[in-house]
């Protein structure tokens, strides 16, 4: 009955109002019924129509003058806004981003997804808008540890993460750094408090394990080994001071477990804990100079074309890391060859060079690689470097 007085309605209102009137009534009653499809063809129509075009015009455009050009697509892109954002609000969220992603207003996006609260329904949804989409990575990571655990996140980093920048990248290495921290501490302590019948004093996992031998006996361990080298690995990407210092705890317990279950790695990681433990420090300002002349050791035994430039790229990145930016210029003009190429793990001669308002270094290496553009680049932006 009420769809056959939609219809009604709809006669009533041509003879009252004309077409426009009719479009008018149409949209109100598909946004009544929740109709969101209907409602983004219904707007499409009335827009074409207000600029005097077929109902079902579908062509590209090209033939319209600028001006009914340009208000065809800002009315398309804002019945897009209309309805994808009605969708999300509904918590139909991957419908609703299929509209919303031709807009290109992420950060008004990212304030609806904010206030929306994910149900059993549409989670998988709402963690792969936050992940995949990249709308919202911290409350992704939240979502799936909470709900899908250590080993779903720290599968879903290694996709999702591949070819991100650093800063997305901490963001969820930060997250899974602190979960699996309290797990392990947790249950470290748990294990301890069994055996001798009252809690450790300790606040750290260095200081839980330290002569407690026993607690690593027979190939023990108290949380899942691939895990914690994988959470280790990602804690590379760390900058906050906190969550390193975290990070080194772990290896330190890491570095405790049965040699079998401290799996090998590609140089310069080769001792996967020690190293890192050193690599981490570093960060924090702890034994600088002893990391540095490690990882340079690594680097100068590391054959580029036998085996990969990652041992170099891994120390040129820590010098650049600890604002050594002029030695890391240096140590890339001496250690990476010209004709290899690198994973993109150290930053480039031109990303070194402005961070430290030097370019003398990458005009000369352009010319003898015959790089027109990289010498141009250098050139024009060592005009306003003052030590050039």
């Amino acid at each position: 009955t009420d769809n056959q007085n939609a219809f009604t309605r709809l006669d009533t209102v041509l003879g009252e109002g004309g077409p426009a009137a009719v479009l008018d009534q149409l949209i109100d009653s598909l946004e009544s019924q929740d109709k969101h499809h209907e409602l983004f063809e219904a707007l499409k129509m009335k827009l074409r129509h207000g600029l005097g075009l077929p109902l079902r015009y579908n062509d590209s455009g090209d033939e319209l003058d600028e001006a009914k050009r340009q208000g065809l697509e800002e009315g398309l892109i804002e019945a897009c806004r209309h309805v994808g954002t009605r969708l999300l609000e509904s918590g139909k969220l991957r419908e609703g981003w299929m509209y919303l992603r031709p807009v290109g207003d992420n950060n008004a996006i990212r304030n609806i997804l904010a206030d929306q609260q994910p149900t059993e329904d549409n989670l998988d949804e709402y963690i792969e808008l936050c992940l995949q989409e990249g709308l919202d990575l911290r409350r992704g990571f939240e979502l799936m540890l909470s709900h899908y655990g250590t080993c779903n996140s720290i599968t879903t980093y290694e996709s999702s993460m591949y070819g991100q920048p650093r800063p997305n990248r901490q963001i969820g290495a930060e997250l899974l750094v602190k979960h699996l921290h309290q797990e392990l501490f947790e249950n470290v302590a748990g294990h301890i408090e069994r055996e001798e019948q009252k809690a450790p004093t300790g606040t750290t996992l260095a200081e839980l394990v330290e002569g407690r031998d026993w607690l690593f006996q027979d190939g023990s361990y108290h949380i899942d080994t691939t895990h914690l080298s994988s959470v280790v690995r990602f804690a590379r990407d760390l900058d906050d001071p906190t969550f390193l210092q975290l990070a080194v705890d772990l290896a330190a317990y890491g570095d405790c477990l049965d040699e079998q279950l401290q799996y090998p790695s590609e140089a310069p990681f080769a001792e996967f804990y020690p190293a890192h433990r050193k690599y981490l420090n570093a960060l924090i300002g702890n034994d600088v100079e002893e990391a540095v002349a490690y990882y340079r050791e690594q680097a100068e035994a590391c054959d580029p074309y036998e085996h990969s430039t990652i041992a170099i790229e891994v120390y040129l990145d820590l010098l650049a890391r600890l604002s050594r930016n002029t030695k890391a210029i240096q140590e890339t003009v001496r250690l990476l060859p010209d004709n290899l190429p690198t994973t993109g793990m150290a930053p480039s001669l031109l990303d070194l060079s402005e961070a430290c308002q030097s370019y003398e270094q990458l005009k000369q290496t352009c010319r003898q690689k015959d790089d027109l553009v990289g010498y141009t680049l250098g050139l024009l932006n060592s005009q306003k470097s003052p030590q050039d």
